[in-house]
């Protein structure tokens, strides 16, 4: 009886310890868990704070820069086709205008002319309305939209005056893709699901979405103002719309800068800046609400396991503790991971923070020089990085030796400056001119361009010149094969292109494709070094055989390519250079007497006076060199196109 009152009571004393037990590791788990997604959505709130405001000044860095470009281009074709356009009419001008395409935008151009509101408006897409139209009428580029147009296309305009003699009389605009801007945002969302990044105008309408599915979050944004639904993500455009709309608290300075501030009603954390090139604000930002349920569904998934041991807990009382002791000490590794962690997130911030003001810093210690030449007072300013000089210019208007006083300037560079100094001053329509300097520090020629923009006052008097001076030796070299020193294939294709455009009609030219034959064997046999050899050879033969205005290439590998034109060419001629060209070939690499040379050519030729494109002459070309392969190589093929009107001009 004593043994069963000291078991029962010793059992009892068992049940209510780990019964009790049970409830501090369960309280224990709780607040741990607690604790863990607190440490969580701290670290994750610290780090969303610290990036968000630098997101959006690159963000919105990048937005200006591609405005810009698209400003700078519409410009460069005003300039180029502007004229053109107002003295065309019909199918021909639209030819013109299809072929109008932006570099950095996908794009259809239209152009504007005559009454302002009567005639061509049939021209016009939708989005542009009369008071963006009377803004380019009035000298000014801007942009319109984006909108939805008739046909449910979301459109961004870009309107660039056209103008002659210093009157706007027209207006060259580019109708874009507007779901490209929210390209230009995609990345800047701070985390996840919780962060956002959205493009809004002065109005409050919507114009880019960082979302995955933006086309979609901007087509729902419009279709629920209309039909006055609501959504989670509805509801957060819709407050971010009246913080564009300046209604809202806190939201009254963003028009004029930039900033940062909290949205207390929803908790919602935003960084806002103002687009310099459009009347356009990029918000940046993350919802407290919506990153705490990601805290919380990241902290639960990371403790499921812990959730199913306090389940065997409250059944079975010995694996609970034993459970409850290894819990405790996986939490205990798991904060240590999210120190780590929190550690690693302020690392990588102050890596950012030091790369941005890197960023700054690099762009205010640039290369490139402006000029502003007063032509009243006949003075010329000069800034080169944080330096100013100031100089009287001679009466000849002889600007090169003041702005390159201290470089090795050519007479030809002279020439070239003092040419367009003349003719923007006369109002020409040039307004750059690139030139080559020898660097003696750095023991090579530099290419530069000097750009020239004249500001008139009052009567379109010219008051003054505006320029810059910029090294673009880097785009210059982008154009050529490093080893062999010809055009690589972009810049090949790009100019034979334009000059199959250009070219005079019925003007011969002819399209050659050269292979060296057995190239490879020549790398397996000798190596690498002695293959370069021969590419760089065979470069040196081209040249010398062909003149300095034809086109040569290499289009990779051991194919070249060469592209001539000329009233003075003919099919003789060029049979008599690809023999010449074929017979010193023998000589790159040299062999003992009575052996078949090392090196040799296969070339595949086209020649026409009718026009035809790269493509289909690369093609014909290309099928010539394959039928010299087979016949044994070592050997050319010349294909005449339109042999009526060759004999007709050789006879």
């Amino acid at each position: 009886m004593l043994h069963s009152f000291f078991s029962s009571r010793f059992y009892s004393f068992t049940i209510v310890g780990a019964v009790a037990f049970a409830v501090a590791a369960v309280l224990m788990m709780g607040f741990l868990h607690g604790k863990v997604q607190r440490t969580f959505l701290d670290a994750m709130r610290t780090y969303n704070l610290q990036g968000m405001s630098i997101l959006c000044q690159m963000g919105g860095d990048s937005v200006d820069s591609q405005l810009s470009r698209i400003e700078q281009e519409m410009q460069d074709m005003s300039l180029s086709y502007g004229r053109i356009l107002l003295e065309t009419k019909g199918e021909r001008r639209e030819r013109l205008l299809a072929g109008l395409v932006l570099h950095s935008a996908e794009a259809r151009s239209f152009f504007f002319q005559g009454d302002r509101y009567a005639a061509d408006r049939e021209r016009v897409p939708d989005c542009v309305l009369a008071d963006a139209l009377e803004k380019a009428w009035n000298g000014s580029f801007n942009f319109a939209g984006p909108s939805f147009d008739k046909d449910g296309n979301y459109i961004l305009c870009a309107l660039m005056p056209c103008m002659a003699d210093g009157i706007v009389n027209g207006v060259l605009g580019a109708q874009l893709n507007a779901y490209a801007l929210s390209q230009w945002i995609r990345r800047l969302s701070p985390q996840g699901e919780a962060g956002f990044a959205y493009l809004f105008d002065r109005a409050g309408h919507v114009l880019a979405s960082s979302a995955e599915d933006s086309r979609k979050a901007i087509l729902e944004f419009y279709l629920a103002e209309k039909e006055g639904r609501r959504s989670a993500r509805i509801d957060e455009m819709r407050l971010l719309q009246s913080v564009a709309r300046n209604s809202g608290s806190g939201a009254g300075s963003y028009v004029t800068g930039s900033g940062s501030y909290v949205w207390e009603g929803e908790k919602i954390h935003l960084a806002y800046r103002a687009i310099k090139g459009a009347p356009w604000a990029l918000f940046v930002g993350f919802e407290e609400s919506a990153l705490s349920r990601q805290v919380t569904r990241t902290a639960e998934k990371a403790l499921q396991g812990t959730i199913k041991y306090f389940v065997l807990l409250v059944s079975v009382i010995l694996i609970i503790v034993g459970m409850t002791l290894f819990d405790a000490l996986r939490n205990r590794r798991l904060s240590l991971l999210l120190a780590e962690q929190n550690s690693t997130i302020s690392r990588q911030t102050e890596n950012l923070i030091a790369s941005e003001k890197m960023f700054r810093y690099t762009l205010t210690q640039c290369s490139t020089q402006v000029i502003d030449y007063d032509v009243s007072s006949r003075m010329l300013t000069f800034y080169s990085g944080s330096r100013k000089d100031v100089f009287p210019v001679p009466t000849d208007d002889d600007w090169g030796v003041l702005l390159l006083r201290d470089k090795d300037i050519s007479p030809e560079a002279l020439s070239e400056i003092r040419a367009l100094v003349r003719d923007v001053l006369a109002g020409a329509p040039r307004e750059s001119c690139e030139f080559r300097l020898y660097d003696k520090a750095r023991g090579k020629e530099q290419w530069h361009r000097l750009s020239l923009s004249g500001v008139s006052g009052e009567g379109r008097v010219l008051r003054r010149l505006i320029g810059i001076i910029e090294d673009i030796s880097e785009a210059k070299e982008a154009e050529y094969d490093l080893l062999t020193r010809l055009y690589n294939r972009k810049s090949t294709e790009e100019m034979i292109r334009h000059q199959l455009k250009v070219r005079p009609s019925r003007q011969p030219y002819a399209f050659l494709l050269l292979d060296v034959d057995r190239f490879k064997t020549v790398n397996d046999s000798f190596g690498h070094p002695i293959g370069d050899r021969v590419l760089e050879a065979t470069a040196d033969l081209l040249r010398a055989t062909f003149r300095e205005e034809d086109i040569l290439g290499r289009l990779g590998g051991d194919e070249f390519c060469v592209f001539l034109s000329g009233d003075h060419l003919e099919k003789s001629r060029l049979e008599s250079a690809l023999v010449a060209l074929r017979t010193k070939s023998h000589d790159i690499l040299k062999f003992p007497a009575g052996e078949k040379p090392l090196v040799s050519f296969s070339c595949g030729a086209v020649f026409s006076c009718s026009p035809h494109s790269f493509d289909k002459l690369y093609a014909v070309a290309d099928e010539a060199l394959y039928r010299v392969k087979e016949g044994g190589r070592d050997n050319f093929e010349i294909v005449v196109w339109d042999t009526a009107a060759r004999e007709e001009q050789t006879s």
